[in-house]
């Protein structure tokens, strides 16, 4: 019996410290963002086809994978969701956007937030058992402008669903540029001036934003996430003001269905300059210290209670 404990305990401890793979972010992000055209609408068989390619990274890591397929426009747009731990339990969503804007590789904009997703997947899968919540990966379409802050955002199609089927959520962290990172002074901005004077101005964090309704979900999380970021800085910005840019996006579609939500980013567009530009490509991204963000999160969401 003993030696049985033993074993299980050395299994457990090393599944739940498991850890995210650099080089295995960098494949996802130089796949993602180095296609022949744009993953947008207006591309609508690469858009669809990055669809199927997240499909198939999940189905190595989880049998529970599905499609949420929706029309805008007469055109057919997907979700891509894997799920882990207990299919009735209270859910905990995670969710990356995989369109970009306009023309642009979208490497840190966001193929970093997809390539945490499929990390995560992988290092879900080794606690599975053991998890007390449902934890889904959602992969969204439409995002981007012009669909972004409107009803046809992947997300919103995705929340609205929970919503009107009254499945429990705890709460939604919503990963966004994550990749890139720049220590030289002043290389770091701020929706407002005042604000300089109580955060760096190095890019050398990660952030987590959220609204002042989060309650217990954004509060022990936040706590949570600043215990794992193993020497990543980590800023928790919890604005009375909606911070421009920062408060848009997924996470929003959560909030306005009463989804505690939060958004896990680099700040965009306050720090890379390359932020919906052609020049957001692989080569700009730190994969290391992204790598530290996935593990964050990681360790965050199972330990949550």
């Amino acid at each position: 019996m003993r030696i049985f404990l033993f074993i299980l305990f050395l299994f457990c401890g090393t599944s739940s410290n498991a850890q995210s793979n650099p080089d295995s972010l960098r494949k996802y992000v130089v796949k993602l963002s180095t296609s022949a055209y744009a993953r947008n609408p207006k591309n609508i068989t690469y858009l669809n086809n990055t669809a199927d390619w997240i499909y198939q990274k999940f189905e190595g890591y989880s049998k529970k994978v599905f499609i949420q397929k929706f029309e805008i426009n007469k055109t057919i747009y997907k979700n891509v969701i894997t799920s882990f731990g207990p299919d009735t339990a209270v859910r905990i969503v995670i969710g990356a956007h995989y369109d970009v804007y306009g023309e642009a590789p979208g490497a840190d904009n966001n193929a970093s937030g997809v390539a945490a997703l499929i990390e995560l997947a992988r290092l879900f899968r080794s606690v599975e058992k053991n998890l007390i919540y449902r934890i889904d990966l959602i992969a969204y379409s439409l995002e981007e402008p012009p669909y972004l802050n409107t009803n046809k955002m992947g997300s919103f199609i995705h929340a609205k669903s929970m919503y009107e089927n009254n499945i429990p959520i705890a709460g939604m962290i919503n990963i966004k540029g994550i990749g890139f990172f720049i220590d030289a002074p002043h290389s770091q901005h701020y929706p407002f001036l005042f604000q300089r004077l109580f955060y760096s101005n190095k890019g050398d964090f990660i952030s987590i934003l959220q609204s002042n309704q989060n309650g217990v979900f954004g509060s022990v999380m936040k706590n949570l996430l600043k215990q794992y970021a193993a020497g990543l800085p980590v800023r928790n910005f919890k604005p009375a003001i909606p911070f421009p840019v920062l408060h848009e996006g997924d996470h929003k579609s959560y909030h306005d269905m009463g989804y505690p939500s939060l958004l896990i980013s680099n700040t965009l567009s306050y720090r890379n300059k390359y932020y919906h530009y052609d020049l957001d490509s692989y080569e700009t991204l730190d994969y290391f210290r992204m790598s530290k963000v996935v593990n964050m999160i990681y360790q965050a969401t199972i330990r949550y209670k």
